[in-house]
């Protein structure tokens, strides 16, 4: 079984982004050693901190769109809510979907 992963938080990406940028400061501090380590070397952690970075802007991306699809997930709860409680209504009321014959035809009414 798949637990619930929480929402992210802005805390969880400032941490993270506190993580990225203490990578570029050990970047930095490789590419500035008295003792010149190969430049391979150095380019490659350049590539991992560009990627750290990128990863960094979907996650906060991420974060932002979280609210969006709240927001959706809410108004079709509550859409649906609407409609069940309708339905609920006209079965009590002993009517059905299609209409009873007798008081028309039945409305379904969002709201």
């Amino acid at each position: 079984m798949i637990r619930p992963i929480a929402p992210l938080t802005k805390a969880d990406t400032t941490a993270l982004w506190y993580a990225v940028d203490a990578y570029s400061s050990m970047v930095r501090a490789m590419r500035d050693l008295p003792t010149r380590l190969p430049e391979a070397s150095i380019d490659k952690e350049r590539q991992i901190l560009l990627t750290a970075k990128r990863a960094l802007r979907k996650v906060n991306a991420i974060r932002k769109s979280q609210g969006e699809i709240a927001k959706f997930r809410n108004f079709e709860n509550a859409k649906l809510q609407g409609v069940q409680e309708v339905q609920e209504h006209e079965h009590s009321m002993g009517h059905h979907s299609q209409g009873c014959g007798t008081h028309g035809p039945s409305r379904v009414v969002l709201r």
